[in-house]
């Protein structure tokens, strides 16, 4: 008996502690939506009225037409006795749960005049469902127990969020979730083409390996915008494209000739955030790729950085240019540009197979001094992915690399000079 009731207690107590933590919340979110988000008796009337702010009355006596505390614990006491019961009463489960769904029913008929939603009511069936879960994992029914008190709880913050959320950045999000939970898995894990090197399924997750990183720079760039300085869109922009923040810098420089300096600051920020976005893919594609990688990285990255801290003590000593700074950088979770990364990836696999293949070392320099010219993150996965495979040397893939920055670097001078003319390059 007594090794019986001990855990079936704890149990039942676990149960009570669950209904009572998220009444808790419940409770406390019973609150004139003019408030804010805050308990009534926390705010004074005379606000809510419009007048000034005075000695808080004391709480009122009148009953909140909401759920509460102790409903909420009672709820997930009676999930728990349902599933004691279940054993030997089969099906009272579902009528437990029938009869806790009416009588939310029921509370949301009586006050749904007020234009509240039925968050509420949903987080009382849900934790029934935790009362019968804690009977066969009690781990689970707390950690489910704690996210759903989070999702309450995140009411605020969660209409902020969305608020700053355009259509266009859900759709194209979406596009992107899509390509990976469900074309992702569709795709064959082995390459089929002449040449061995295209894995529709790899070819598939670096795309969204580098949309990612892509995205991490959109998020941010979204968040804190890009009009507080050049500095600042340099960098969150180097994390999209720092050919696209080269190009525009150059312009912008073109334009007003007082953006010269803040665009060069701009654009060396852009290309250090470039190298060290290099080093972070490698180094999830291939550590000893990275490894070897580091040094000539590294130099090119503390070079930028130089040229970017004299240009800010040059722009320190002038009178900060108003507007804005942004570059209008796309979503790069878009789903042409992801296409785009598909095709161009797959290109640069095949050249650089044929080329080791006619031409040996030396054309896999060619390749990738000339893709680097397009794109450099297509080269640095090609490259790590071959050094991964074991289909080229780690030394050879480090020094394409390398070719394809330097390659990089030169069409943004020449980019620099045809945009921005001269006096910006």
């Amino acid at each position: 008996m007594n090794d019986f009731a001990s855990p079936t207690l704890i149990d039942g107590a676990i149960a009570i502690g669950l209904g009572v933590f998220i009444g808790l919340e419940r409770e406390h979110s019973d609150v004139d939506p003019r408030n804010g988000g805050v308990a009534p008796s926390a705010v004074d009337p005379a606000v809510l009225d419009g007048g000034a702010a005075g000695p808080r009355p004391a709480r009122s006596s009148v009953r909140s037409e909401h759920i509460g505390v102790r409903t909420f614990a009672l709820v997930a006491l009676l999930g728990w006795v349902c599933a004691i019961l279940e054993s030997t009463v089969r099906g009272i489960s579902l009528v437990g749960l029938g009869v806790v769904g009416g009588l939310v029913a029921l509370q949301y008929v009586r006050t749904w005049q007020t234009g509240a939603g039925v968050t509420t009511e949903i987080a009382g069936l849900v934790t029934f469902g935790l009362g019968l879960l804690v009977r066969q994992n009690r781990l689970l029914a707390i950690s489910l127990a704690v996210v759903v008190t989070l999702l309450l709880i995140s009411k605020s913050w969660v209409r902020r969020v969305v608020a700053n959320i355009e259509r266009r950045e859900l759709i194209a999000t979406l596009q992107l979730a899509i390509m990976l939970a469900v074309v992702l898995p569709l795709l064959p894990t082995e390459a089929r083409d002449p040449w061995g090197v295209l894995a529709p399924r790899r070819l598939g997750l670096f795309v969204v390996l580098i949309a990612g990183l892509s995205f991490v720079g959109y998020v941010l760039s979204r968040r804190f915008g890009m009009r507080k300085g050049a500095g600042l869109s340099g960098l969150l922009g180097g994390l999209v494209s720092s050919t696209a923040v080269t190009a525009a810098m150059a312009e912008r420089a073109r334009r007003s000739p007082e953006m010269i300096v803040p665009g060069q600051m701009a654009t060396f920020l852009a290309n250090a955030v470039m190298f060290v976005r290099v080093m972070v893919v490698s180094a999830v594609l291939s550590r000893p790729t990275a490894i070897q990688l580091a040094l000539p990285m590294a130099v090119m990255s503390l070079v930028m950085l130089a040229g970017a801290f004299w240009k800010w003590r040059a722009l320190s000593q002038q009178v900060e240019p108003q507007g804005n700074t942004t570059m209008g950088l796309q979503n790069p979770f878009a789903l042409l540009p992801a296409l785009k990364w598909a095709m161009l990836l797959a290109v640069t696999l095949v050249f650089v197979a044929i080329a080791q293949q006619r031409f040996g070392v030396s054309g896999v320099f060619v390749v990738a001094a000339l893709a680097g010219i397009a794109d450099m993150d297509a080269v640095n996965i090609a490259m790590n992915r071959q050094a991964a495979a074991g289909t080229l040397n780690v030394n050879l893939a480090v020094l394409a690399i390398t070719v394809a920055a330097l390659a990089s670097i030169v069409t943004k001078i020449v980019i620099v000079l045809a945009s921005g003319g001269r006096r910006f390059g």
